[in-house]
């Protein structure tokens, strides 16, 4: 099961996951042809998909999408992937409104909790289970003019670690990726300005921006019994970007001890 898999991240994982042999159900908010398109091409693949409206932020409307999805596949779901989720409006620190603020939350937060916990007795009943969330760079570290979105993906990593720690025993791994600046429709508000564009590329050592098809190899190995050894843990996937140096300089010289003029031993 994917959140938000009509487009984007969620579409790139679903199909993904598709040609590894997973039958998929595609949770999404947006229009049913978007659905109705990945799930074509996933049937193309022999495997079978259904499509279920979702809105992650209510929880009765998460367990009646679940519900709706075991009813067309005859079962529940094993695999969880949450990629539902919104940047929010860009909203300076001291005017984030009130609607953004719980809109971003509820989505990201709440929605990841919902979904998680709808398909727990399933994963439960089956004696296994995979959930990962998707957080973001700006989860681990800021965002001036999107704190909401930043303080959402951040309580995303503290709720997988949650969860792996309750859900263990239950043989249900739980864990997080961790994004970069990927180039899908959900960047496009930020990416549109070239200065910012170039702000961003700067910040990665690979010096490209991610794809969707980038989060599909991370997901795979989180969503296989590859990773049955791995819970509560968290994959960054941003080209290199959380291990840039503090100092903005790289120079080995930059860093050399400077004589000042006037000072005396």
């Amino acid at each position: 099961m994917i959140t938000g898999g009509a487009q984007g991240i969620g579409a790139a994982v679903a199909l993904g996951m598709a040609r590894s042999g997973a039958d998929i159900i595609i949770a999404d908010f947006g229009p049913q042809e978007r659905m109705d398109a990945v799930c074509e091409v996933v049937q193309a693949m022999g495997r079978k998909a259904v499509g279920v409206h979702c809105d992650v932020r209510r929880r009765s409307l998460v367990d009646a999408a679940v519900a709706e999805a075991v009813e067309k596949m005859g079962r529940g779901p094993d695999i969880l992937f949450c990629s539902a989720g919104i940047i929010g409006r860009l909203e300076r620190a001291e005017d984030v409104s009130h609607d953004g603020w719980t809109e971003v939350m509820a989505t990201n937060v709440e929605g990841s909790y919902n979904a998680a916990r709808a398909c727990y007795p399933h994963m439960k009943q089956a004696g296994r289970g995979k959930v990962v969330f998707v957080s973001s760079i700006a989860g681990t570290r800021s965002a001036g003019t999107q704190v909401a979105y930043a303080c959402s993906k951040g309580a995303v990593l503290p709720l997988a670690r949650s969860l792996a720690a309750a859900w263990g025993k239950d043989n249900i791994q739980v864990n997080t990726l961790v994004p970069g600046a990927i180039n899908t429709p959900f960047l496009n508000v930020m990416l549109a300005n070239p200065k910012k564009l170039a702000y961003i590329l700067g910040r990665i050592p690979l010096g490209r921006l991610g794809v969707a098809e980038d989060m599909v190899g991370p997901a795979l190995f989180l969503c296989s019994h590859a990773s049955d050894y791995v819970t509560g843990a968290e994959i960054a996937v941003d080209g290199g970007g959380a291990a840039l140096p503090m100092l903005a300089g790289q120079n080995p010289e930059a860093y050399k001890p400077q004589a000042y003029e006037g000072l005396s031993d």
